[in-house]
């Protein structure tokens, strides 16, 4: 029985909705396919429960029969100064991610900053990882030159809203207002209990983000290089990687501070980091 997931409106959201629009969007044509995911549908179907109904948006993600699946997993802990476990830390990534993780057993990466989880064929995506979070041999960096065909998913929220990949692409291009920062801490892995250090490309003090990512949504979706639609009170966007980083690095060329909110001048980069309770880069 193709029970409603979320109800917008007059309008009930159904599995089957999510699935033909998610097929018709061709997000089934590719190799792997990144998962942003949020609950932006409408008011969840109270009847359900939430396992019922975090089930069935699993459901919608395996009837796609992509060989790989990715879905972030952040937790930001050596930057929140905490000890990150890579079994029992939760992250903030949204409800099914940690769903996923937790109850279908997807396989984590040993990341203490911005760790992922993967079901399917490609492991090394994120067992090969290096310990630089968002630059060089991080997932994001193995899926640009893995030749795989990669394709990513919102599901739920806008692209501006949370497409952790631009900052891999500001980091290929060393943009002027981010910096490498190398936080320490302990990582628990299994039986294993030791301290280590992480770098993450973070922004400069006083740097706030701008509305460029919105222009940059909007101008992937006019030249119909995202598939997008609303549906309730949320979208499902898909695009693929080339036209992603393609499309990021030309408005970059364009204007180093395109994605910023005001024209960067001199660098400030304390030395220490004010430990706070991050939830994005």
């Amino acid at each position: 029985m193709n029970t409603y997931l979320f109800k917008y409106g007059s309008r009930d959201i159904t599995p089957d909705d999510l699935l033909e629009t998610l097929r018709r969007f061709q997000t089934d044509q590719c190799d792997v396919l990144y998962v942003h995911t949020g609950m932006q549908f409408g008011l969840p179907n109270l009847k359900l429960g939430r396992t019922t109904l975090l089930e069935s948006l699993a459901d919608v993600l395996y009837k796609l029969n992509v060989p790989t699946i990715i879905m972030p997993t952040y937790t930001f802990s050596f930057c929140n100064a905490e000890v990150f476990d890579r079994e029992k830390t939760a992250s903030s990534m949204g409800a099914l991610n940690e769903y996923l993780r937790t109850r279908h057993n997807w396989v984590r990466s040993c990341d203490p900053l911005m760790s992922n989880i993967l079901h399917g064929k490609e492991h090394g995506l994120i067992a090969n990882i290096g310990k630089n979070s968002v630059g060089k041999d991080s997932t994001f960096d193995l899926l640009a030159k893995s030749g795989l065909t990669v394709k990513f998913l919102f599901l739920g929220p806008r692209v501006h809203d949370c497409f952790t990949y631009m900052h891999y692409l500001e980091d290929v291009k060393k943009v002027p207002y981010r910096y490498d920062f190398e936080f320490s801490g302990t990582i628990i892995d299994g039986d294993r209990i030791y301290e280590d250090k992480y770098t993450l490309f973070i922004r400069d003090n006083g740097v706030v983000a701008g509305g460029g990512a919105k222009i940059y949504e909007n101008i992937l979706i006019e030249r119909g290089l995202a598939k997008s639609e609303l549906v309730g009170g949320g979208a499902i966007t898909v695009l693929d990687l080339e036209s992603a980083q393609d499309t990021y690095l030309d408005l970059l060329e364009m204007s180093p501070n395109f994605y910023i909110e005001e024209v960067f001048g001199k660098p400030i980069r304390p030395t220490t980091f004010s430990t706070r309770k991050m939830v994005a880069l």
